[in-house]
């Protein structure tokens, strides 16, 4: 997912984590501190996966080892 710390996204992973989701989210290198933040407060450290990316680059800055390693196995793109 993409803006999970922004003030829609965080309502949003808030709600698939109590439905017991995993979520991969997008977040730039500096921003990923916060995104564990969130990830703490809401009680789920080890459901929340953040992705090192940009959503300005090419295939969103996500190296191309993450993309071969998660191919199919993303459900859902928020």
């Amino acid at each position: 997912m993409t803006g999970a710390t922004g003030f829609i996204g965080r309502h949003l992973l808030a709600r698939l984590l109590e439905r017991g989701h995993e979520v991969h989210a997008l977040a730039r290198r500096q921003s990923v501190g916060k995104l564990e933040e969130l990830a703490d407060r809401l009680g789920a450290s080890g459901q929340v996966k953040p992705v090192v990316g940009d959503l300005g680059k090419p295939r969103l800055g996500i190296r191309r080892a993450w993309l071969r390693d998660h191919e199919g196995s993303v459900e859902h793109a928020w």
